[in-house]
């Protein structure tokens, strides 16, 4: 579905499938933050990324992600070291 959505250059049905299942750890709000850089719209996507911040922050636990997002991290970031490349 993700794909479907990506392919058709449908970001607010992305983020809207996203916002449906977002884990305290900040992992699906970082997720929307890149859908949202790549479609040009960095405001927003900085907004969803200090979210993912603050409730990760507020996170006592770390529940494993679903496995619709246990897939490689976006093109560009190196899912084991955390860097950006």
């Amino acid at each position: 579905m993700e794909e479907l959505l990506r392919a058709e250059g449908d970001v607010d049905a992305l983020i809207a499938l996203n916002t449906a299942d977002l884990l305290p750890s900040g992992y699906t709000h970082l997720l929307i933050a890149h859908e949202l850089y790549q479609a040009g719209r960095a405001g927003e996507a900085l907004e969803w990324a200090e979210r993912g911040l603050r409730e990760a922050a507020a996170c006592k636990t770390m529940p494993p992600p679903p496995a619709r997002l246990a897939a490689p991290a976006p093109a560009g970031v190196m899912a084991r070291s955390g860097s950006v490349r």
